[in-house]
């Protein structure tokens, strides 16, 4: 498979400790001969990223760091700022990816064979997402994850078909929506299934958004199956309304 991480020039730099993160939870060469990681830089190539990055990637990933071009420049200068995501996800699509990862992530242990024990064999027109920010009140393992409640496009794998019509989708100019919105017109739209991966195997660390919307964090992160499962059987509370509601 191909991962494509997609990052830019802001401050905080998230990416100098999400790629740390890598390193730290499941070396990024331990992908495997057959499995890549992109890094795919929606700036002019300069030197403001790279001074914090690991010295394991900038050595045995180099030739995998891609830099827009003049012409992708000039589009992207065009977007606002909630397009211009939505542009990093359609060039990583266009790129071959099978994984578009964010830049402000954190991993747990050995996310990447969990990720792929959880896999089932026709992928072709499937969207798994690696981050759930929700409880686990809908299963554990690989969920279906219904459009209505979607958000936080942070690691999503795209099966084959999925990628060609998510290209198509994020190609018209007519979609103002962000990215963010990909999954919830696709499930809509194509034969498309959305899942997730539950507990959660990514957590989205980055507190100042792109998109001026506040911060969102996956409950079950960490968690293991068993723990999971035992949030999800927990009776809930009942609920306390405040005095006058009607």
């Amino acid at each position: 498979m191909k991962l494509v991480m997609t990052t830019f020039d802001r401050k905080p730099p998230y990416v100098h400790e999400t790629l740390r993160a890598l390193f730290r939870n499941g070396n990024l060469l331990d992908l495997g001969a057959t499995n890549s990681l992109t890094l795919l830089v929606t700036e002019k190539p300069s030197d403001v990223i790279f001074p914090a990055l690991p010295k394991e990637f900038l050595n045995s990933f180099g030739k995998e760091i891609h830099f827009l071009s003049d012409v992708q420049l000039k589009e992207r200068d065009r977007l606002s700022p909630r397009q211009r995501t939505k542009f990093a996800t359609r060039l990583a699509l266009e790129m071959g990816a099978d994984v578009v990862l964010q830049d402000d992530l954190d991993f747990v242990v050995d996310w990447w064979p969990k990720f792929n024990a959880l896999l089932p064999f026709d992928l072709s027109k499937l969207m798994v997402s690696l981050y759930y920010p929700h409880p686990a009140r809908d299963g554990v393992g690989l969920v279906q994850w219904y459009a209505r409640n979607y958000w936080g496009m942070q690691a999503m794998f795209f099966g084959e078909e999925a990628r060609k019509v998510a290209i198509e989708y994020l190609r018209d100019p007519r979609e103002e929506a962000d990215d963010n919105a990909l999954a919830r017109m696709l499930t809509k739209r194509q034969d498309i299934r959305l899942y997730a991966c539950i507990p959660s195997l990514i957590q989205h660390v980055g507190v100042v958004s792109t998109l001026k919307s506040r911060g969102h964090r996956a409950p079950t992160f960490g968690m293991s199956l068993e723990e999971s499962h035992a949030v999800l059987n927990k009776p809930r509370a009942p609920i306390t309304w405040p005095k006058g509601h009607r």
